[in-house]
């Protein structure tokens, strides 16, 4: 068995943290990246964002990037307004388009948070 069959048969499931269910996540929108397509000025193509991870004051983030490459640009019909753009909306494209989930289980996994099956050392 090849190495890409093995991956295939056997994925690799993220660890998730006993905590992880009582997490809060969320988006912070860094930067919006815009050209002309097709005529339309100012068309978002690339996003730049934070995905955070909140438990019980613990937090952690991590950055990532969202870019529509230019044949889903092309096929496009028409654009929003950049000046119509709403935070909800950047959000949704973010979600729509990428598999943010194994973001949150890495961000789950950087916080420090001492698990119940560690006790503190007696002394």
């Amino acid at each position: 068995m090849t190495p890409e069959e093995y991956w295939i048969k056997y994925p690799p499931r993220p660890v998730t943290p006993a905590y992880y269910d009582q997490m809060t996540f969320g988006f912070d929108i860094e930067q919006m990246h815009t050209k002309t397509v097709n005529g339309t000025p100012n068309v978002v193509y690339k996003v730049n964002y934070y995905v955070w991870g909140d438990y019980q004051g613990e937090q952690g983030r991590v950055a990532q990037e969202l870019m529509f490459p230019q044949e889903v640009l092309d096929q496009q019909v028409s654009f929003i307004p950049y000046d119509d753009l709403t935070q909800e909306t950047v959000i949704g494209w973010i979600e729509d388009n990428t598999s943010y989930i194994h973001t949150q289980y890495t961000i789950a996994n950087q916080l420090d948070v001492p698990s119940d099956d560690t006790p503190p050392l007696p002394w």
